[in-house]
């Protein structure tokens, strides 16, 4: 019996054993690198974080801040789960690439991981950016794997280059961006994620097609397909260096596999298998000069381009009884839609009326030119010859760097006496209007009125109160409606922070619609546009130029409570990471996940409000 009890406290205490390396086997381990040390301005990296334990699904690293020298693209992430004499060991993989922005020898600090009150952390990364990669490198690793499947692609296969026209141009003078794809890999097909910051700038898009067309180009001794994804010219409002932030976009890319195991052949298409790239433009910064003060005029609007204007009437000969058009074009190269009216001087025997305007602007070739027109209509009141004199117009060429003065010929028109009487027109009312002068005017009652003595004790009828006070208060509420109009018309920040709402309803809607169809990354992707466009419209910043790690301080910048931040930082947190992530999720979660959002936005909706 003894015997037995000593066997049975010697099993006890090696389970005990047991039991305590399991506990210790549970801590989270994290491990980092980078796939390359040395990088070449605006190309890409990748930092690969590892973490390992059964807890490291749910263990968020601490991304470090790489604004200094590098640009965020977009993140990926991967799973492996084994299960060995019933001990489960999970690995979690993240990775996220960066466009390097700036030269030098920088260090990425230490990533922290924590974990049931406990700490894991990496040891700092040394990453050298230089004007040209000196070579590829292999992944700077533990492994001799890479996990992430878009560093198979190099980076001299797959960029996206921006050419600029020029880089130093006056304020208002048109810049003119090109960005061109240029693959020697299978692209099947690309999203923007982040479109180019354009704040201080007039934007006029060039038309590239929902399908760009593609052709072939020698680009440092290697032959690529290019395709032109968008241009634009930009036109500077105010003088000052300015930069345009690069333009990014998610590529879907399909390769052949290369392995030599059976598995993954069998597992993969029999074209290939498709992985996800983010690529990125290089930033463009211009040199805006102000205009000139020496021999600006008087008169001048801030136009500037290369224009001629003309005059014209529709006829030259006419009577009291007709109506003229007075045309005006200006044409040209520049922004031709802030071209504002320019002043005539009628003669004052002609009633003038309010002009009507059109314009024709040409977006094909290297820039923008167009012309716009201004029609006045009016009617002479007086016979006689009378003249619209010359009208003169102020512009800028920036060809010449010189202020040029637009003029167009006077303009001469014969006035024969109608057939209808010149003083018989009152106010300027037409003949047609004047024989509605008679008629529009209906007695509705020819008895005399019966007044009532007041204090008489007769009551006051209702209709009389209804009839007094109606009119005011329709009068009061158009009149609060009118300068609500207004306010909405001229006021963009409060337009869009009044519409916001709405608008994210509107998105999240949409949203809901894909998460039935069961489009995981449609889904993920509807719900950050609605988040992110919300934020735009209730900061009254373009959408674009949102960045989810800049969130945090926008908002507390203005005040937002901390709970409501967090809330929207998570929202953007999960949905970046699931747009890029190979694993799916459950409809039970997605809807979670759409709940929380909505949440999110009607907290920040009237907080914001």
């Amino acid at each position: 019996m003894r015997i037995r009890n000593g066997r049975f406290r010697s099993i006890a205490a090696a389970v005990a054993l047991i039991a305590a390396a399991d506990v210790f086997a549970q801590d989270v381990t994290v491990r980092a690198w980078v796939d390359k040390t040395n990088v070449g301005l605006n190309q890409q990296f990748t930092l690969n974080i590892e973490v390992s334990g059964d807890e490291a699904r749910g263990a968020q690293p601490a991304v470090p801040d790489l604004d200094a020298f590098a640009v965020f693209l977009g993140s990926g992430s991967s799973q492996n789960i084994q299960v060995i004499n019933g001990a489960m060991s999970v690995s979690r993989i993240l990775s996220y690439h960066y466009q390097a922005v700036k030269t030098g020898t920088f260090t990425i600090p230490a990533i922290v991981v924590t974990s049931s009150n406990k700490k894991a952390e990496t040891d700092p990364i040394s990453i050298e950016v230089v004007q040209s990669a000196a070579g590829r490198q292999q992944p700077a690793s533990p492994d001799t794997r890479t996990p992430a499947a878009a560093n198979e692609i190099a980076d001299d296969d797959l960029f996206l280059r921006v050419t600029a026209d020029t880089r130093t141009v006056f304020q208002n003078q048109p810049l003119v961006l090109t960005y061109t794809l240029y693959t020697r890999v299978s692209v099947t097909s690309f999203e923007y994620t982040r479109l180019p910051e354009t704040a201080g700038f007039w934007v006029e898009d060039f038309p590239v097609g929902t399908q760009p067309r593609t052709s072939t180009e020698v680009y440092n001794g290697k032959r690529y397909t290019t395709a032109v994804l968008k241009k634009m010219a930009l036109f500077p409002m105010t003088p000052g260096s300015k930069t345009v932030e690069p333009l990014r976009l998610t590529c879907n890319i399909t390769v052949r596999s290369r392995s030599r195991d059976i598995f993954d052949d069998f597992f993969s298409s029999a074209l290939g298998r498709s992985v996800r790239k983010s690529i990125a433009s290089a930033p463009v910064t211009v040199t805006v000069k102000p205009l000139p003060d020496a021999g600006r005029p008087d008169r001048f609007s801030g136009v500037v381009g290369s224009y001629q204007m003309t005059a014209s009437v529709d006829k030259r000969n006419v009577t009291t009884d007709d109506a003229v058009t007075y045309r005006l074009t200006i044409q040209g190269k520049g922004n031709i839609k802030t071209i504002p009216e320019p002043a005539v001087a009628f003669p004052p025997a002609f009633e003038v009326y309010p002009p009507s305007l059109n314009e024709d602007i040409d977006r094909q070739g290297e820039s923008v030119s167009g012309k716009k027109t201004f029609e006045w209509v009016i009617i002479p009141r007086a016979t006689g010859t009378h003249t619209i004199p010359s009208v003169t117009f102020p512009v800028f060429d920036p060809a010449t760097a010189s202020y040029t003065l637009l003029a167009t010929d006077p303009v001469s028109i014969s006035v024969k006496k109608g057939s209808g009487s010149l003083t018989a027109t009152p106010s300027g009312l037409s003949k047609e209007e004047v024989q509605l002068l008679g008629q529009d005017i209906r007695f509705i009652h020819t008895d005399a009125p019966v007044f009532v003595r007041s204090g008489s004790g007769q009551a006051v009828p209702p209709l009389f109160w209804i009839v007094l006070v109606l009119p005011q208060l329709a009068l009061g509420g158009a009149l609060t409606y009118s300068r609500f109009r207004g306010k909405l018309e001229t006021d963009v920040a409060y337009a869009r922070n009044r519409r916001a709402g709405k608008a994210a309803r509107r998105r999240l809607a949409a949203a809901e619609r894909v998460l039935k169809s069961g489009d995981q990354n449609q889904f993920f992707s509807e719900t950050g546009k609605a988040i992110v466009n919300f934020l735009g419209d209730k900061l009254n910043i373009p959408a674009a130029s949102i960045m989810t790690e800049e969130v945090r301080e926008l908002l507390k910048a203005r005040s937002v409570p901390d709970d409501a931040i967090e809330g929207v930082v998570r929202c953007l947190d999960i949905g970046d990471r699931q747009r890029f992530s190979p694993s799916s999720l459950d409809r039970e979660r997605m809807e979670a996940f759409f709940r929380e959002c909505s949440e999110a936005i009607n907290l920040l909706d009237r907080v914001l409000s």
